[in-house]
């Protein structure tokens, strides 16, 4: 398997993606004015739905937020996927540590992701990284964190 960079794509085609910003609280602020407002105008909650399409509408209507007791210390945040084809060849570390990289020379204090706590396999991964945990989610969700450097 050879992989094309910077593309993150093999002979087969794309196999994963990490896109991340360096303040949650910015991107969050950022969707409120760009993208929700026409989301809510365009997918109203008095339509009637099949209950899965009204469970996306309600979140289109009552966004998650990141606590700021996350965002204080950890303001970045990130979302990696990869194809299994893709996973354990070290790529995965190498985006993520590029990220911090760059997040370093920004000046930016600390990134968090979330993980599903069954995923044991993304946990011990990013813990062998650095993280730690520093929250769990109403749902249960796990939010680990690492400050660069």
């Amino acid at each position: 398997m050879r992989f094309r960079q910077p593309s993150l794509a093999d002979d087969a085609g794309v196999v994963g993606y990490l896109v991340g910003v360096a303040s949650t609280s910015d991107f969050e602020a950022w969707c409120e004015r760009e993208w929700w407002r026409a989301l809510r105008e365009r997918y109203r909650l008095d339509v009637e739905r099949r209950e899965a399409d009204a469970e996306l509408v309600r979140s289109i209507h009552r966004p998650d937020r990141t606590s700021p007791a996350i965002t204080g210390a950890f303001p970045a945040h990130f979302h990696i996927d990869l194809l299994p084809r893709a996973q354990g060849q070290g790529i995965g570390r190498m985006l993520i540590e590029r990220l911090i990289e760059r997040l370093e020379q920004r000046g930016v204090a600390g990134v968090h992701l979330g993980v599903e706590p069954a995923n044991a396999r993304a946990i011990g991964f990013y813990r062998h990284l650095g993280f730690t945990e520093v929250a769990v989610e109403d749902d249960g969700g796990l939010i680990l964190g690492l400050r660069p450097g």
